[in-house]
Formats: C-alpha cells, sequence, structure tokens
C-alpha cells in the first residue's frame, strides 16, 4: 500500500482534473470526502451518486472556506491492490498523503420509506472539522437534494471547525483568555465539538488548572466523538493524573478497540489489569497477544503471572505448559515442575498432577522432590501399586525419610484391615509393613510418631483376632502395639485382643493336649493361660461381659492344668 499511496502523492496515478483541484484554494482547509458505505451491497450505485451530489453541493457552499477532494480515482486504485477506501484508517492515511486536513466519512442505511445517513469528519491536520452528525431523506429522494441535505448540515460543522482553529491560534499565541472564548464559540455550533474541546482541555493544562477541568474537557471531546483514539489516550492520562486508575484503563479499553492491532497497547493494558488486580481481564488481553506470538516468552510469563496472582488454576497450567513447550531448558527446572505441580494441586486436577509429576521423573529420577510430587499425585488418584513404588523410590534416594516409611507401611496395612476369611492373608505385605516399621523404631522417634506405630500394629491385630486368622501373628503384633503405645491410648482395647489371641489358641489347643497327653504342650498352654488371664483383666474394661466369660473358662482351664502333668504320667 505504502507503493500505492507515494505513486499518489508524486502524481502518476492521479488524473489532471485532480491535480487541478488540489492546486486550487491552497489556503483553504481540504476536506477528503469518502462515498457513504452502503449497508446493503446493492445500494452502493446509489451511494455513489450521493457522494458526487454531496461533494458537488460542498463545493458550491463552501467554496471560500473549504476545498473538496474527490475521491473515486484514488477508491479505484486502492481497490484494485486490494485496499478499501471504508477502512478508517487507511482513509485518514490517504488524507494525509493528498495533503487534506480533514475527512469525511458516511454510512447509509436504505429502508422501505428512508435514507438514513450518519457522517463522520475527522481532523487530519489542524482542520478543527471532527464530530458526527445525521440527516435522513425518503428513500426515493433525489441524490442532488439529499447533498443539499447534507451541505446545509456541515454548516454548523464549518462555523465550530473554524472557532476550534481559532481556540489552537489563540492558545500558540498563549492567549489563553481568547482560546477559551474561541472553544466556546464552537460549542455552540456543535455542542461537543471534539477538537474545540481538546483545545479547551490544553488550555487548562497551560493555566495549570486542576486536572479534573482537563478531564470534563476531555470528557466533552469523547462525547463529541467517542472514535477518537488520540483524545482516549489523552484522557487516560488525564484519569492517571488524577490517582483514578480504574477510569485510566477504561480509557485506554476504549482506545484498543479503535486500535486492536496496536500490541503495544495492548500489553499496556494487560500490566495495568494486572496491577488492579482484574487478572482474568489480563489474561484475555495476554491471550489475544498470544495468538499472533504463540512462542513469546515474556507474553507466557505474564499470563503464567496473571493466572497465579489471580488464582486462576487452569489458566496457569495452560501458560506453564505453554512455556514448557516453548523452552526446553525446563526439562530439567525443577522450580517449573514445583509451579506446575502447585497449579494442579490447586485446581484440583489429579490427571495434570499425573501428567506433570510423571514428567518430572522422567527427566529428574534422583530428585527426592519430584518423587515427593509423584507420590501426592499417586495418593490423589488412588494407584495404590504405583504409589508403594514411588515410596519404595524415595526411601532408596534417602533412606533417613521416616514419614516416607510410615506413609508406606499405612498403605500396605490398609489392604489388610479388609480382611476377607475367603482369602489367605496377604502376610508378604504385612511382613513389608512390619520391617518398615521397624526401621523407624530404629532411628529413635519422638512420642507422636511411635504412638502412629503402634496403631499401625493395633488395628490389623484386633481385626486379624476377630477373624480368628493367624492368631500368633495377631498377638505379636498386638504385643508390639502395646511396647509402642507410649501415651497408653492403646492399653485397655489392645490388650483386650490379645487376651482374646491368647484365649482362643487356649481354647484350641486345650482339646489336642488332653487328646495327645504331651508333657511339653501342656507348659506351652500354661504358658498362654497366663497371658491371657493376663491381657484379659487389664483390658476387661472394653467389654466387660466377653472379659467376664473369657476369663470364666480361662479360669477353669487353669484349675485343670495342675491336673494334666499326673494323669499323663509325666516325669
Amino acid at each position: 500500500m505504502t507503493a500505492i499511496l507515494a505513486a499518489l502523492v508524486l502524481g502518476s496515478a492521479l488524473p489532471a482534473g485532480l491535480h487541478a483541484q488540489l492546486a486550487i484554494n491552497r489556503s483553504n482547509e481540504k476536506l477528503l470526502v469518502l462515498a457513504p458505505q452502503p449497508a446493503n451491497p446493492a445500494d452502493t450505485s446509489m451511494a455513489m451518486s450521493v457522494a458526487a451530489a454531496i461533494r458537488d453541493q460542498m463545493t458550491q457552499k463552501f467554496r471560500y472556506r473549504l476545498a473538496i477532494i474527490t475521491t473515486e480515482a484514488t477508491c479505484e486504485l486502492l481497490q484494485k491492490s486490494g485496499y478499501s477506501c471504508a477502512s478508517d484508517a487507511q482513509a485518514q492515511q490517504i488524507a494525509r498523503y493528498l495533503n487534506a486536513t480533514g475527512l469525511m466519512l458516511g454510512w447509509m442505511q436504505k429502508s422501505a420509506d428512508s435514507l438514513h445517513f450518519d457522517f463522520r469528519l475527522v481532523d487530519v491536520a489542524g482542520s478543527g472539522l471532527a464530530g458526527w452528525f445525521r440527516v435522513a431523506a425518503p428513500s426515493n429522494a433525489d441524490p442532488g437534494d439529499i447533498g443539499s441535505i447534507v451541505a446545509e448540515n456541515m454548516d454548523n460543522q464549518v462555523k465550530a471547525a473554524a472557532d476550534a482553529r481559532a481556540c489552537q491560534d489563540k492558545l500558540s499565541s498563549s492567549d489563553y483568555k481568547g482560546a477559551r472564548d474561541k472553544a466556546y464559540d464552537a460549542f455552540k455550533y456543535y455542542p461537543n465539538q471534539p477538537s474545540a474541546a481538546e483545545c479547551l482541555a490544553r488550555v487548562f493544562e497551560a493555566q495549570q488548572a486542576p486536572v479534573d477541568s482537563q478531564i470534563q474537557a476531555l470528557q466533552r471531546a469523547v462525547r463529541g466523538d467517542s472514535l477518537n483514539a488520540s483524545i482516549w489516550d489523552d484522557l487516560s492520562h488525564r484519569y492517571l493524573d488524577a490517582k483514578d486508575s480504574a477510569k485510566a484503563m477504561d480509557a485506554l479499553m476504549h482506545e484498543l478497540t479503535l486500535k486492536p492491532e496496536d500490541a503495544r497497547l495492548r500489553l499496556g493494558i494487560a500490566a495495568g489489569l494486572m496491577q488492579q488486580g482484574r487478572y482474568q481481564e489480563a489474561v484475555v488481553q495476554l491471550d489475544t497477544l498470544l495468538q499472533a506470538q504463540p512462542t513469546n516468552v515474556q507474553l507466557l510469563h505474564l499470563k503464567e503471572q496473571s493466572c497465579v496472582q489471580g488464582s486462576l488454576w487452569p489458566c496457569a497450567i495452560e501458560a506453564l505448559a505453554a512455556e514448557f513447550n516453548t523452552d526446553s531448558a525446563l526439562t530439567k527446572d525443577t522450580v517449573f515442575y514445583a509451579k506446575i505441580f502447585g497449579a494442579a494441586q490447586s485446581a484440583n486436577d489429579t490427571a495434570a498432577m499425573l501428567k506433570w509429576s510423571g514428567e518430572a521423573v522422567k527427566n529428574l529420577p534422583t530428585s527426592l522432590r519430584m518423587w515427593q510430587a509423584r507420590a501426592t499425585a499417586l495418593s490423589a488418584a488412588g494407584m495404590r501399586d504405583s504409589l508403594i513404588v514411588a515410596y519404595n523410590k524415595m526411601l532408596v534416594l534417602d533412606s533417613t525419610q521416616v514419614p516416607v516409611a510410615l506413609a508406606e507401611a499405612q498403605l500396605l496395612l490398609d489392604s489388610t484391615l479388609v480382611i476377607d476369611t475367603t482369602v489367605p492373608l496377604d502376610t508378604a505385605r504385612m511382613a513389608h509393613a512390619d520391617s518398615l516399621m521397624q526401621f523407624i523404631l530404629r532411628q529413635n522417634p519422638d512420642s507422636t510418631t511411635r504412638m502412629s506405630i503402634a496403631l499401625l500394629y493395633y488395628q490389623p491385630g484386633a481385626k486379624m483376632v476377630q477373624q480368628r486368622i493367624d492368631l500368633p501373628l495377631a498377638a505379636q503384633w498386638l504385643e508390639r502395639s502395646l511396647a509402642n503405645d507410649v501415651q497408653r491410648k492403646l492399653t485397655a482395647p489392645a490388650n483386650f485382643f490379645l487376651g482374646l489371641a491368647y484365649a482362643f489358641q487356649v481354647f484350641d489347643l486345650d482339646p489336642q493336649v488332653r487328646k495327645t497327653k504331651s508333657c511339653s504342650m501342656v507348659d506351652v498352654e500354661s504358658a498362654l493361660v497366663k497371658k491371657a488371664v493376663r491381657s484379659m483383666t487389664i483390658g476387661a474394661s472394653t467389654s466387660q461381659a466377653t472379659a467376664a466369660k473369657i476369663l470364666g473358662y480361662l479360669h477353669q482351664i487353669e484349675k485343670a492344668l495342675p491336673t494334666y502333668k499326673p494323669a499323663f504320667k509325666c516325669k
């Protein structure tokens, strides 16, 4: 497009008539009038006819005040090259290349019985022409009549523009009072004349008036033309001066809607939104920038920061994952894995926890910290067997990890607590858990840890007694429970079940002893009876009725035992 515009400026693409038109009235303001854009493309021909009539009528009416630049040749050349005269930004660029000081854009809406036109005047180079006006006409109106209506409506606009220019001239010569008077003269013709309002704001600034005065003037300007990006930019700065960051940001957001391709502006808005705690809005702006620059590390870091500060955890995972895919160095970065795993935890996203902890231990297999994260993920997912593997790996990396050994023992025993008499007891798991707890005890743990171990020995031991499964092993575990019950919280229940474990063995053994008349077994039974009576007596408070009944049976056997050896003729 630059080459096309350069050709237009050099004159190689302009017809002789246009050169002649640009040469006249050089002391006047030059207005580039584009054809109004029809809502229905089928009305394009009518729009072009109306545009020609508008230029003719305006040329006649304002021949001593405005030079009207026609655009047919310009638009035709641009359209052949794939550009459009409908674009505001392109239109302003064309106007500058054609040395126009003002620009007139239009939009046309046709219904069955009427035509509606909206016109926007843009001050390109100090013409003062700015703002909007609307005209209406019957749907069958002659283009010439429409041109006359538009020219008449332009009269006040042109007068207001002259006062706006006068305001600027007086401001330049430090005639602040005269400048203010001229701005208010412009408002008589157009109450919110944007150029005059901007001039008034600069007068207030030069006079060091309160910033609120400047803000009120600029607010008047955007009411006159809300599509003027530069006014919104000025207004945002004045709001900042007034320490109203929220309104400053809103002004910048308005500016961004007019300049959506301005990446620098969008980035600044994202940073400002983050400062205001508007993290979700900041992410929206950053995502827009990332669509064009998906591997921009700075943008990804900002997105990550906004997501984390706003507790937008799924968003944080997304940002961190994009960073991982962009920067290969992160595969060995423990800080990165900690961040993304933490985000996954906060999001309660078990799948993400599994994915990133798996990635971590794959790339950093000797990192205890990464294996800890992996264990947390596996625990959350209920993957017990894999969790045991992770615990074992952690103990290989650091054999002093008492909490890990305790957690693994707990995990192993959780499965044995659901004891099914139809399924063989998993003694291998129990033995593994036992070895872990014995390892912990060798580390001289504190009383809290010993109580945890006491409970771990107690629970499966009691269950086994209730199911009458492997009573000698159950008794052994209950004895170890009592040995570690340093706070004496399990004294009664553990002794109760230990008494039952011994008693049940006595009840099974006594008939065999009498049947086999084994002298050696009499001593074994006698020892068991003493242990059973002692433990059941201590634990009787757990279940008085059961204890009394069991102790009754034991006392009967206890009385009979002295008669066994004489009867068996033992030496």
